[in-house]
């Protein structure tokens, strides 16, 4: 049911929602912190539903026969199960925030005082250059 959802967020790459996260939080920390939560969050989602759904049938038919249900089910066969999965991926998010954390900062505006100095120097290198 929520397959096609997770499917065209995931596959939404999270620099072309840049100026989406920088419309709607703004230029601060706000939209950059969101940007790599939106990054991370996929990797970990996807490998955890792979991994719950990769457990064994037999496993499954002798937690129903001993009747374990609920939350005991969980902590004694879906989390041992599926934590490879889980776990083992979990290096990908810092790869992810760290390329978007570099991206996020290439986008923020220069500072006044910059583009001061930015523009005094081309306008005399232009004016230096016609004088010649």
């Amino acid at each position: 049911m929520l397959s096609p959802l997770l499917e065209m967020f995931r596959n939404t790459a999270a620099l072309a929602l840049l100026p989406v996260f920088l419309l709607l939080l703004g230029i601060g920390e706000s939209s950059k912190i969101a940007l790599v939560i939106y990054s991370c969050t996929w990797p970990i989602l996807l490998n955890t539903i792979d991994g719950v759904r990769a457990i064994d049938p037999m496993v499954r038919d002798v937690a129903e026969s001993y009747q374990i249900r609920g939350l005991g089910w969980l902590r004694r066969i879906v989390l041992p199960a599926a934590s490879p999965q889980i776990v083992v991926p979990g290096m990908m998010p810092i790869v992810f925030s760290s390329s978007i954390s570099i991206s996020r900062s290439l986008a923020r505006p220069m500072p006044s005082t910059m583009r001061s100095s930015v523009s005094t120097k081309s306008s005399t290198s232009v004016t230096r250059d016609f004088k010649r």
